[in-house]
């Protein structure tokens, strides 16, 4: 596959599509293929840009933005919440009802919490890792005996 056409590349090309240039022209002197042509093309004049715009897809956040200002409160009281407990806060105090799903994506579109669970994830992963090291190391010093022993001795 092709590398993608440059910004400046596209704008050449719409500038040759301005100045009433044919498809097979501009090929030529861009060197790029029809489809890439009729694609620009076609995006001027359905989109009045080179470029198509983005599709956004997935569901859209069902929680609006005074509901996640009263989420940021409820965490900045409870760091440690789990999403279910968001969930009966939002039922309970604000009569909305929703999954955790929903609470998850509210909680990266607005990113309310994303900050908070990385140095979490953090400081107790370094205390695994200290912990798995400590313990590995006395086994992995002792294969590194053995295998300068097996080398000496011209097994290895």
């Amino acid at each position: 596959m092709p590398p993608p056409l440059s910004e400046e590349c596209k704008n050449r090309i719409v500038r040759a599509m301005r100045n009433g240039l044919s498809n097979a022209i501009i090929q030529d002197i861009e060197q790029v293929g029809d489809f890439v042509v009729r694609k620009i093309r076609r995006n001027l004049k359905n989109y009045g840009t080179h470029t198509a715009p983005r599709h956004k897809t997935g569901p859209k956040v069902r929680i609006p933005s005074d509901v996640a200002k009263a989420l940021q409160e409820y965490l900045a009281q409870k760091p440690d919440a789990y999403q279910k407990e968001m969930v009966e806060y939002l039922r309970e105090e604000r009569g909305i009802k929703c999954d955790p799903s929903t609470v998850s994506r509210a909680l990266q579109t607005y990113g309310l919490r994303e900050a908070n669970m990385r140095h979490k994830r953090r400081s107790e992963n370094a205390g695994r890792e200290a912990a798995h090291a400590s313990a590995d190391g006395h086994h992995h010093d002792a294969q590194i005996q053995v295998s300068r022993q097996d080398n000496a001795s011209g097994l290895g």
